[in-house]
């Protein structure tokens, strides 16, 4: 054997037999008689040798859960107008006025009120005409018809709507 290997042999025996303590996670001391240390342990830097006594380092582990945001995907939204011819049938009212004068040639005492019955308005038109004394007299009515025509009306119209489309694309590197 070489000296420098007996001089290392002889401390690490040194360093075992004086090694009496080791710390507790939980901050206890305890007395350790002839604890073995590994050459190992020695060589890794796990013990050390400080003034000719092997103190071993304790170390622990802690654990930190938390949360962070992960681009997983990205997504592409385009948006398209769709059209489409659909027929569209409507009833549409078309209502026409009729007019007509109709003589009457009456003599009235007072001017007539306009009157209205379901499809016609009677409108009096009156003239003063002179005699011996002045009288109304009923020249003619105007009568306006309402007059109802249905058709059907069958056209033709574009309608439109918006249309999403989602492409997925992959996550974006940093």
């Amino acid at each position: 054997m070489k000296k420098s290997d007996k001089a290392r042999d002889k401390a690490m025996e040194k360093a075992r037999k004086a090694l009496r303590k080791a710390i507790l996670p939980e901050g206890q001391v305890v007395a350790a008689a002839d604890l073995p240390l590994s050459d190992v342990a020695l060589a890794q830097g796990e013990a050390l040798l400080i003034e000719n006594e092997a103190v071993m380092r304790l170390l622990e582990e802690e654990l930190e859960v938390g949360r962070r945001v992960v681009e997983t995907g990205r997504l592409r939204l385009h948006r398209r107008t769709q059209e489409r011819v659909e027929e569209v049938a409507e009833e549409l009212v078309h209502l026409d006025m009729a007019v007509e004068h109709v003589p009457v040639g009456e003599i009235v005492e007072a001017r007539p009120q306009i009157r209205e019955t379901d499809d016609e308005i009677i409108i009096p038109v009156v003239e003063e005409i002179i005699v011996v004394e002045r009288k109304l007299m009923l020249k003619e009515e105007i009568r306006i018809r309402k007059q109802r025509h249905v058709e059907q009306h069958r056209e033709q119209v574009t309608l439109r709507r918006h249309v999403a489309e989602v492409l997925r694309l992959p996550p974006k590197e940093s």
